[in-house]
């Protein structure tokens, strides 16, 4: 299993969180969808509020992923249920890779300053 390739759907998506050019697309994909859950309408018919929530993730993965992705992952039915499974899915996907990197990473620090190790302070 790689760490890089969102697979779900039947579908799959290179993303890496620690590539500067994908963190950023997350960055402006959270953001734009920060400002756009603000726009969803409070009231109005059951339907048309499960068709916003639902345009707001498939709207997440597209600025992710590029045009189609959304409706690519989460279905071309507008059911609160495949789109929240795929943006959990996704959200997971993040977290095993953020995980993995600190892991690395405090791998890494426990060698970095080895003449501190060898002569310790008295």
């Amino acid at each position: 299993m790689s760490l890089t390739k969102f697979c779900y759907n039947d579908k799959e998506y290179s993303f890496d969180v620690g590539d500067a050019d994908d963190a950023e697309k997350m960055e402006t994909a959270t953001r734009n969808m920060a400002a756009n859950e603000k726009k969803l309408p409070k009231v109005g018919t059951s339907s048309e509020i499960i068709r916003s929530h639902c345009g707001l993730i498939r709207s997440f993965f597209d600025d992710i992923f590029g045009e189609g992705a959304g409706a690519a992952l989460c279905s071309e039915r507008f059911s609160l249920t495949t789109h929240y499974d795929a943006y959990d899915a996704f959200l997971n996907f993040v977290r095993e890779q953020k995980t993995s990197i600190l892991e690395r990473g405090n791998k890494y620090k426990q060698y970095s300053n080895r003449e501190q190790r060898r002569h310790p302070q008295k």
